[in-house]
């Protein structure tokens, strides 16, 4: 039976196969750590949900960074023309 994380993880990171796999793992152990060092109610599904809402924002981060890159440089390249002027 699943936990209740791996059903947050497999509902919210559904493009994310392989890597959400690591990352539940990475999720699993963390909160074990901080079970042994703080308290276990120290440990809650809106950390997963957090964890999750990061994922996806650096996901979309890196899926826009060419358009970004390009976008800068264009910038740069005018920026750079206005100052020579």
């Amino acid at each position: 039976m699943k936990s209740l994380s791996g059903l947050l993880l497999d509902n919210s990171l559904k493009d994310f196969d392989n890597e959400c796999l690591v990352f539940a793992e990475l999720l699993l152990e963390s909160q074990a750590f901080i079970r042994e060092v703080e308290e276990p109610y120290s440990v809650s599904l809106r950390d997963v949900k957090r964890a999750i809402t990061l994922v996806k924002f650096f996901a979309g981060s890196l899926q826009n960074r060419p358009q970004l890159y390009s976008m800068s440089k264009t910038f740069n390249r005018k920026k750079i023309n206005v100052d020579e002027k």
